[in-house]
């Protein structure tokens, strides 16, 4: 009989054997593998030797596991030189240890070693646990990872073990089915490591990631220069706002692409694995891994900020907030809370490869408030359209005018975040789509840059006429005088209007009828919103007279908005 087919025997009777939870009588001396119980001594041989079958399979190595019990180690060839005796193989015994690494490369001794261990505290980890109540499946070590009692109809997770060639971030898959005994796969208690061995999927989602980041930068680079270069724009809170937005989006995705480049590429493409940056853990590492958390954590923050402030303004038009001192601190010190909790309680516990393996349930500490934040920003949305639905209620008259709003309102779920809820349920391993959400997953969480920057920046009208008074040569392309709807501000006494125009050169107006001006073709969203929002909260308004005039003939514009309609 081939050595596979007692293998899979073995597998089979080990699963009737130990696939079910056992009396509570059980010895609490015995540790339990996927073909029975052992005890402590027996048990670590067993899984030695078997770690070695499972990550070198069908390699050329010279040890196979001695059958009945595995506990041993033999030679296929009785002819080679070095000493043909069984080996007991055992770590922690130097001469054992060194007869079966010379067997192997340096790296793959290492990984043999450091999976012999993990057996070992495996069994330490079950002999000190209490056996529950209730049909359960057994608790397991299936050869790379332990896994606990679990209920029946179940499945139970385990981060990739550091010790397999590829191992990433992900997880392996362990079901618990009815019957409380675990899955079976051709007749072998089965866990799927898919997820952790799939090197090509983890390096198209890499060149994903790196690609689309860098567009996103590409893109918010020169936004923040753009704001930062026209003193009308920088002197209104929202574009404030928006620049150091951008900013915690620009350094996140610089963060990312260097994580992933540094760490996750060089630990796909390093024949060595104990090699690795990712296996080594330097100091540079984990500075890396906290910086890229931090940032992350502030780009929810921001679009807190940014929903909390364009909320403020629509919902009290002509009461904005004096200073924004109160969100600087929001945005760029309330992550770094959570995130040095979690820094230091990871350092203490949890210390190794640079902290990519999940922290189970202490994860919840930075989720937490990012989830927090993204709630935040669809209730201020609802509100938001709220406001709107109001307003069509009340001006049946202008129903081209309350589309414009609705569409505009839609354009803020980019700057709000709100594209996160795409990706915010992640299927299963194994089920069918996985490794298609895995993609999505990558652009979605990479291209938020990219939106915000054309619609807030490059395609908004009040940008466009900022360019145009400063360089004439951007609206030579437009000379041959496009209708286009425009929103002009109040003159004479009279309300702001919607109308229709012919839109002509910078070199055919004076920069002050341009600066009155807000072409609607790129208008921001924003400053649409907040116009609706000032029909619903100007008293005692009519058709002929400016609610928000003054005896003068003047408009009264809120501080933030010293020349034309903002949010």
């Amino acid at each position: 009989m081939r050595l596979r087919d007692l293998v899979g025997l073995m597998v089979v009777i080990g699963s009737v054997q130990g696939g079910r939870s056992l009396p509570s009588s059980r010895s609490s001396s015995m540790c339990n593998d996927r073909f029975g119980e052992l005890d402590l001594v027996s048990f670590g041989h067993r899984s030695c030797s078997m770690c070695y079958y499972y990550l070198f399979p069908r390699m050329g190595k010279p040890l196979v596991p001695q059958q009945p019990h595995a506990e041993r180690l033999i030679f296929t060839n009785k002819s080679l030189t070095v000493d043909p005796s069984p080996i007991v193989p055992d770590p922690n015994n130097l001469e054992a240890a060194e007869r079966v690494c010379a067997t192997l490369t340096s790296d793959e001794c290492q990984r043999w070693k450091d999976c012999c261990v993990a057996a070992e505290n495996c069994c330490i980890e079950q002999l000190q646990r209490e056996v529950p109540s209730g049909e359960r499946c057994q608790q397991v070590w299936d050869g790379f990872s332990c896994f606990d009692y679990a209920k029946p109809g179940s499945a139970m997770t385990t981060p990739c073990p550091t010790y397999l060639q590829y191992s990433m971030t992900g997880e392996g898959v362990k079901v618990c089915t009815a019957n409380a005994t675990w899955q079976l796969k051709k007749g072998k208690q089965w866990t799927d490591y898919t997820a952790c061995l799939d090197k090509n999927a983890y390096l198209i989602g890499v060149y994903i990631t790196v690609a689309v980041s860098s567009l996103s930068i590409a893109l918010l680079v020169p936004a923040i220069i753009i704001f930062c270069s026209f003193k009308d724009l920088l002197k209104q809170h929202r574009v404030r706002l928006h620049i150091h937005f951008f900013a915690s989006l620009t350094l996140s995705f610089v963060a990312s692409i260097l994580w992933y480049m540094l760490v996750h590429y060089e630990k796909l493409v390093n024949q060595n694995s104990t090699e690795s940056v990712m296996y080594r853990n330097p100091g540079w590492c984990q500075l890396l891994s906290f910086a890229k958390i931090y940032l992350t954590a502030t780009n929810y923050f921001w679009m807190f900020c940014e929903g909390y402030y364009l909320h403020r303004l629509i919902s009290n038009a002509f009461e904005p907030p004096s200073s924004l001192f109160l969100l600087y601190v929001l945005g760029w010190g309330a992550p770094a809370i959570a995130v040095l909790v979690y820094s230091f309680m990871r350092i203490g516990m949890a210390n190794t490869s640079c902290w990519a393996i999940s922290f189970g349930h202490y994860e919840w500490i930075i989720y937490a408030p990012n989830l927090l934040c993204l709630f935040a920003s669809v209730g201020f949305l609802c509100n938001i359209l709220r406001i709107l639905i109001f307003q069509l209620h009340s001006h049946p008259n202008e129903p081209s005018n309350f589309r414009r709003a609705l569409k505009a309102a839609f354009m803020l779920i980019p700057l709000f975040g709100l594209q996160m809820f795409l990706t915010i349920y992640r299927p299963p391993v194994g089920v069918p789509g996985h490794r298609e959400y895995e993609y999505v997953f990558y652009v979605n969480s990479s291209s938020q840059g990219i939106f915000v920057a054309l619609i807030f920046c490059f395609f908004n009208g009040e940008v466009a006429t900022q360019l145009k008074l400063r360089c004439p040569c951007f609206s030579k392309d437009r000379r041959n005088g496009n209708p286009v709807t425009t929103i002009t501000m109040v003159e004479n006494g009279r309300s702001p209007s919607l109308s229709s125009r012919s839109r002509t050169s910078c070199s055919q107006q004076s920069p002050k009828q341009a600066n009155r001006l807000l072409v609607n073709g790129g208008a921001n969203p924003n400053e649409v919103l907040l116009q609706e929002a000032k029909k619903k909260t100007s008293p005692g308004s009519s058709q002929g007279s400016s609610p928000i005039s003054n005896k003068q003939g003047y408009s009264r514009i809120p501080p933030d908005m010293p020349s034309r309609i903002e949010a």
